[in-house]
């Protein structure tokens, strides 16, 4: 079995839900400002290109930190090509480059994922970082952004399904989760979200 990645497919959804304008006691729903943030724990994973990943590297700009798996059929894909069409939303709004946010996927299921993750990572494009490690190591930072993971028994062919928390995690500058969103995301209005979240730190000084 290999990972499944319907990128023009992925992308057909997003587009419909450019048309599927959620309310705003629903928008509001779906994304979440913590108040206090939440500090990231110290962990020590590795990109797919088997560099260095901890805090420091998502440190001095913002991220949206996704966790799944590459053998995942639907959500992962789909989600990982709608965070791609909220990026596309948030350049077009013009903020200052350096504000882009960056999309780093925890790869959960490293037996299976390890070996595929950099060709995986290559359909969502540059701003996409894969990251994965031992199962205790990725425990660390499942821990730290408040996810579970729970892997199902193989069927007779040794496939399996890995439960996961879909939440998508903004995380600050200074490594800390300042938000949480639930998918699917409707682009325009996410991106506008993440546009005042960002400005409003900046305004803080946080």
């Amino acid at each position: 079995m290999r990972p499944v990645v319907d990128r023009r497919q992925a992308l057909a959804v997003v587009a419909l839900l450019g048309f599927l304008k959620p309310s705003r006691g629903l928008a509001d729903m779906k994304f979440i400002r913590l108040d206090p943030p939440k500090l990231l724990p110290a962990f020590a994973l590795q990109d797919q290109d088997g560099g260095p990943f901890g805090l420091a590297q998502l440190r001095g700009h913002w991220t949206l930190l996704f966790m799944g798996y590459t053998f995942c059929p639907d959500i992962c894909p789909y989600t990982l090509a709608n965070l791609e069409a909220v990026l596309d939303a948030v350049a077009k709004r013009g903020p200052p480059q350096q504000q882009m946010p960056r999309v780093v996927f925890l790869a959960v299921d490293p037996a299976r994922d390890k070996p595929v993750l950099k060709s995986y990572m290559s359909n969502f494009g540059s701003r996409f970082t894969g990251i994965t490690g031992s199962l205790d190591a990725i425990q660390v930072l499942i821990d730290g952004m408040g996810g579970y993971v729970r892997r199902e028994a193989p069927d007779k062919d040794g496939n399996y399904t890995v439960v996961h928390t879909a939440a998508v995690s903004v995380v600050d500058p200074s490594a800390r989760i300042v938000a949480t969103m639930l998918p699917p995301f409707e682009p325009t209005e996410t991106a506008g979200r993440l546009i005042a979240l960002v400005k409003d730190a900046r305004v803080s000084g946080s």
